[in-house]
């Protein structure tokens, strides 16, 4: 916070949702003041002279060691099953880590698409699949926006 207040950038912290931080500057390409949620920073070159930094910080993560370390695999190698999700500041200030993850596992892996049927053709179960998999991510952005449609929802 110091580093963006010594390059003249201004940090607005809403009091009742502390969480919308913004930095807030002045720019000179939209020629207003402009409130950069701190996670959206990855690309806004603009904002690096008030202290943003928008490099995203990358981490790889050894499949097989998390596997190991949390007792994955099963009885069965390559029983578990893993999931990548990329998500913004508006899902996880909405909900939390373990209720993302629990409702897409339950989503992907423990329901079947309407209709699918050991005799459809593999072009109908890949189309009624990746329609189940928008599904599902459609539930999950319902669940994490407000229940009164007046209320700001952030990008999620």
């Amino acid at each position: 916070m110091a580093r963006i207040q010594q390059l003249g950038g201004r940090i607005h912290i809403p009091p009742k949702h502390p969480m919308g931080s913004r930095v807030v500057v002045r720019s000179s390409v939209h020629k207003e003041d402009i409130g950069l949620a701190m996670s959206r920073s990855i690309g806004d070159w603009e904002w690096g002279k008030v202290g943003v930094i928008p490099d995203p910080i990358v981490e790889v993560v050894d499949l097989k060691s998390l596997l190991l370390e949390n007792g994955g695999g099963g009885a069965e190698e390559g029983s578990a099953r893993m999931f990548v999700v990329a998500g913004s500041d508006g899902l996880f200030d909405a909900r939390k880590v373990e209720f993302v993850a629990k409702n897409l596992a339950l989503g992907f892996f423990e329901s079947i698409p309407d209709g699918i049927d050991a005799t459809g053709d593999w072009n109908d179960v890949h189309r009624r699949y990746n329609e189940h998999g928008l599904n599902v991510a459609r539930e999950l952005v319902t669940a994490a926006s407000p229940m009164k449609p007046e209320m700001y929802r952030d990008d999620i």
